[in-house]
């Protein structure tokens, strides 16, 4: 087993995925990784708290504080790039491994697709202490995928199904990531052979271990629970919320709402150059299908034999966002990397039936010229908007240092106010107060990039306060922040920056941050 490990590290295609994937991880990302900019989610700052690793149990992440023990509770940026680096490269090696790719240019469109994409951005920018392990369950749901359809080990099953059921404890998006896979070497071997009768049982039978896998997870999930005496959470992301539809009626307006979610992902990507890269995401699709069926009609495809590729065709589009269906309609940016593995389908169709002679190469030239003009734009884009989405988180965090120290001023300069004793009470947020300003031709509208300041919930403030500005300051829950708030002394004050945002208010010091919204 070591020997096989180290003749896989010393191969050629390994090294090149491996260097070429570390320039595009830097040049997407390199900003955040040697920078501080914690906000938002990521306020829980440079400590995660054993509250927070039971947070996660409650949602169904319950592989998560077990990496927590092994990587340390403390997130620096540096190491979860580093981490996250070379969760990447093994996605990516694998992905190659699955799909046979052999020209050393699509392993580089692949890993350009990938490593730039809009998920792992806004995933570094607001929730970086997720960040490595997100990528890392991406890498399992992949090697649970490649088990299945590539290994001769007789443990295959066992261990695809322990390696899935891992992902999902980290990230339940990773379904999706599974059946996508499972699905696209489906369709591969239908467009190649004859023989429907064995690619039909060999994908029922995948499709069959997935679904397995995904009764394992709940069961861990709830088993966890129960032997911890913990309460499942109703959460917008817990496995506790999955959807519950009564009605046929209600699961066809599920599907259709998911059809249009994933269309709107489209017609309105994150990345910088929108309008030529909405142009190119349905260009490229339909070169995708096209190419399918072209291939069907020249191989003189059967009745069932096409009937099977639309149907998984459809299950294709409905698999990358299924956990739209799952949950609620619940469903953004962090939620979408299936959608860039979809990239790749295309990107192996073009190899493959270059390898079959199955089209004209002239019509495949013209394809895959196209396809390469199309993924470097594509990339392009990606490097721009991450750079400027860490840019604009960079501002933010800087914007909240030195307003919070003016409000630390303000706060000493009041009488009876004692630090660590005093209790303190914040109304309202910068973000909706006079000093909230948007910068121009910054993205506002993806997953955690709407407000321009770090602070974005109540318990911001006193993490913000005590974890990095390290000044400790006796924070109250939200529950007394909201019954201090409805008094109507404090509903007259102004807010920050006025002089009459802090006060002291029956013993509590009070600071009005905006209008009161909870």
């Amino acid at each position: 087993m070591y020997n096989k490990i180290i003749k896989e590290i010393k191969s050629e295609n390994f090294k090149f995925i491996a260097i070429i994937t570390i320039i595009f991880m830097l040049a997407a990302h390199g900003f955040v990784y040697l920078n501080t900019i914690f906000s938002h989610d990521s306020m829980k700052i440079i400590y995660w708290g054993e509250s927070l690793s039971y947070d996660t149990l409650e949602i169904g992440r319950f592989t998560i504080p077990v990496l927590l023990l092994i990587r340390g509770k403390y997130y620096p940026p540096f190491l979860i790039g580093m981490l996250s680096i070379i969760f990447m490269i093994l996605l990516i090696y694998f992905l190659v491994k699955l799909f046979s790719i052999k020209d050393k240019k699509y392993m580089a469109i692949l890993s350009s697709i990938l490593s730039t994409s809009c998920t792992i951005t806004l995933l570094n920018a607001t929730y970086i202490e997720y960040s490595d392990m997100y990528i890392f369950s991406f890498l399992l749901a992949t090697l649970s995928s490649y088990l299945l359809l590539k290994s001769k080990s007789k443990l295959k099953v066992p261990l695809s199904i322990i390696l899935f059921v891992i992902a999902m404890g980290i990230y339940q998006t990773t379904l999706p990531i599974f059946v996508v896979l499972i699905i696209i070497s489906t369709i591969l071997e239908v467009l190649k052979k004859n023989n429907i009768k064995n690619t039909f049982i060999k994908f029922f039978k995948n499709m069959s271990i997935g679904a397995i896998a995904s009764g394992l997870y709940l069961v861990t999930y709830k088993v966890t629970l129960k032997i911890l005496n913990i309460a499942p959470s109703d959460k917008y992301n817990s496995v506790n919320s999955l959807a519950k539809y009564n009605t046929l009626n209600d699961i066809f307006n599920a599907i259709k709402n998911q059809y249009n979610a994933t269309i709107n992902f489209i017609i309105h990507p994150s990345t910088y150059y929108k309008k030529i890269v909405i142009v190119l995401n349905i260009s490229l699709i339909v070169l995708a299908l096209l190419l399918v069926l072209l291939t069907s009609i020249k191989r003189k495809k059967t009745i069932v034999q096409n009937i099977f590729l639309v149907i998984l065709i459809l299950g294709l589009t409905f698999s990358i966002n299924c956990t739209f269906f799952f949950s609620n309609g619940t469903l953004h940016q962090l939620m979408i990397f299936p959608m860039f593995i979809l990239y790749m389908f295309l990107i192996v169709l073009i190899e493959k039936l270059l390898e079959y002679k199955v089209l004209k190469s002239s019509y495949l030239r013209v394809a895959h010229k196209f396809m390469l003009v199309s993924f470097a734009f594509i990339t392009l884009s990606s490097v721009i908007y991450s750079n400027q989405v860490y840019l604009k988180k960079q501002m933010e965090f800087e914007s909240t240092k030195l307003t919070m120290n003016r409000i630390i001023e303000r706060m000493e300069s009041v009488e009876k106010y004692n630090v660590q004793t005093t209790p303190v009470v914040f109304i309202g947020y910068l973000k909706d107060g006079p000093l909230a300003y948007k910068k121009p031709d910054l993205d506002y509208d993806s997953v955690g990039l709407w407000s321009p300041y770090s602070i974005t919930y109540y318990l911001n403030y006193k993490q913000f306060l005590n974890n990095y500005m390290g000044y400790p300051v006796n924070v109250l829950d939200k529950e007394a922040s909201l019954q201090i708030a409805q008094k109507e002394e404090v509903q007259k004050m102004e807010a920050f920056p006025s002089k009459k945002s802090i006060k002291m208010v029956d013993d509590v010091l009070v600071i009005k941050m905006g209008p009161y919204s909870y």
